[in-house]
This record gives structure tokens, C-alpha cells and sequence, in this order.
């Protein structure tokens, strides 16, 4: 039986939920860039759960185009209890549009596993998840 487990939200957990995607070549080819602004301090208070920022980044790498030219710019900032995810918008010209599933996904099981809501929205040339993240005790 499955069990779902819960990743503390510090560098040696968080950084390769994301960073895997990068070490399969996207930033080594200089197209891709992420930005982490999460405090010392903050990185051992509280959980995140599992997989939630790597479903994020195969969004922004499957919708945008981005070469060395145009950077896809990744960042991760911590506001209050929230982490904020959030890339640059450049859609891909073929794009060959999206079904929702993958976020309608991660609410879901955000919801089932935290019992909260993710913020979602696209404005000022930037997509934008808000995961809200549990504190520890």
C-alpha cells in the first residue's frame, strides 16, 4: 500500500524535486534559469508535499519556447506560509494548447494531502502557482 510522504522544504529536498529536470539538460544549454529566494530559516519550518514542483516545471517547459535568446526564468520566493512558484510566458507558436489536467491534478492531490488551495493565475507576462506550505511544529 502506497503511502503518501510528506518532503521537508529545505534545499537537499526542494531543490531536486526541481532541479532534476534542469540536470537532464535544459539549463545546461544556458535556455533555462532558476531563481530561489527562500531564507535559511524558513527552509527547515515547513513541509511540502512530494512532486509538486516538478509537475510545475514540466508545465513551464512543456508550454513556453525558450532558447538562449529568450531564458525560460524560473523562480521560487517564500511569501508568509506560501511557496510562489512562478516563469516567464513565452508561448510556444505551435502550441498545441492544454487540457488543464496537470494542474487540475496537482489541486486535487494538493488538496487531499495539505486540505488547501493553490493559487493559480497569469498576469503581467508571468504564470504563477502560490503552494501553500504547512508549518512544522
Amino acid at each position: 500500500m502506497a503511502q503518501n510522504v510528506q518532503i521537508p522544504a529545505r534545499k537537499p529536498a526542494v531543490a531536486p524535486q526541481v532541479t532534476s529536470v534542469f540536470i537532464c539538460g535544459v539549463s545546461t544549454r544556458n535556455i533555462a534559469r532558476l531563481d530561489q529566494a527562500i531564507p535559511e530559516h524558513a527552509l527547515d519550518e515547513y513541509i511540502l508535499p512530494p512532486i509538486s514542483l516538478q509537475l510545475l516545471m514540466e508545465n513551464a517547459i512543456k508550454h513556453n519556447a525558450f532558447s538562449r535568446q529568450n531564458v525560460l526564468v524560473i523562480t521560487l520566493q517564500l511569501k508568509e506560509n506560501m511557496l510562489v512558484f512562478s516563469n516567464n510566458i513565452t508561448k510556444k507558436r505551435l502550441d498545441r494548447g492544454t487540457n488543464g489536467i496537470g494542474l487540475t491534478n496537482l489541486r486535487e492531490r494538493y488538496g487531499i494531502v495539505t486540505g488547501e488551495e493553490i493559487s493559480v493565475s497569469e498576469e503581467n507576462n508571468a504564470f504563477t502557482v502560490g503552494l501553500p506550505l504547512l508549518k512544522l511544529n
